[in-house]
């Protein structure tokens, strides 16, 4: 029972984060903002547009472990491994101690 309400809970938060980020231009959105876009572009299967947004937050946190991530997944996802294998290294480049990414 209490899972189901932190679900619901969580849900409802993503929705109302979503909501209000729709109104900003992607260059106004916080880092936590493009994260949840990012997220939902691959949940929607659309990859190239989430590779815009995680490579936008790389711009504003060249130490975004989740960018990294993002952008590996995405890449993955349309079949290039050789560009999600460059991004994963770029991560461990910058972000070496990194569990996440190794």
């Amino acid at each position: 029972m209490i899972m189901r309400i932190l679900a619901t809970l969580l849900i409802l938060a993503t929705a109302v984060m979503l909501f209000v980020a729709c109104s900003k231009p992607i260059e106004k959105m916080s880092v936590d903002e493009l994260m949840v876009f990012g997220e939902k572009y691959l949940l929607d299967l659309d990859y190239d547009q989430a590779i815009i947004v995680f490579s936008k937050i790389l711009e504003i946190d060249p130490k975004n472990t989740g960018a990294f991530i993002g952008l590996a997944d995405s890449f993955s996802a349309k079949g290039d491994m050789d560009t999600a294998a460059d991004w994963i290294k770029k991560g461990l480049e910058e972000l070496p101690e990194s569990s996440e990414l190794q």
